[in-house]
């Protein structure tokens, strides 16, 4: 009886695998949400921050997003969504936004420390502009 007791409390202790999520991103991995701050700028001098939102599902979808920040208020020009699919070959990030009528942008990713650069190479649909150029960190924390 105890032997078999120890065998079940060694499948239970090595045999069940930890289904939480991982608030860490897999260094080869660009599937997750990555945010950077910006401000838009008007001619007027004035500012607003926001947040861009980038999320590569693991399906090869993915979603952009410029939204305020908890207690600013953007004029509705400045919020911003826009979807596609993407594919990753090596370090290279093809992109296709619905709205672009299959034009492909091409990105060279760059994974340090805890987020990812996105440096363009070449893409036509001006609707990705946030792609590129901007340090994103990894954030397990956002939820939208």
């Amino acid at each position: 009886m105890k032997k078999v007791l120890v065998i079940v409390m060694l499948i239970f202790a090595f045999g069940c695998s930890d289904d939480g999520t991982n608030p860490e991103p897999n260094e080869d991995s660009i599937v997750g949400k990555w945010k950077t701050f910006i401000t838009f700028a008007e001619e007027n001098s004035q500012t607003y921050p926001g947040i861009v939102i980038l999320d590569f599902d693991n399906i090869g979808n993915y979603k952009i997003s410029f939204e305020e920040l908890p207690g600013e208020e953007i004029p509705e020009k400045f919020i911003y969504q826009d979807e596609g699919k993407y594919t990753i070959s090596d370090d290279i990030l093809t992109v296709v936004n619905n709205k672009c009528e299959n034009i492909e942008g091409t990105y060279k990713i760059k994974f340090k420390d805890n987020g990812v650069e996105f440096m363009i190479i070449e893409d036509d649909c001006n609707r990705n502009h946030f792609i590129s150029d901007f340090y994103y960190d990894f954030d397990a924390e956002i939820d939208k």
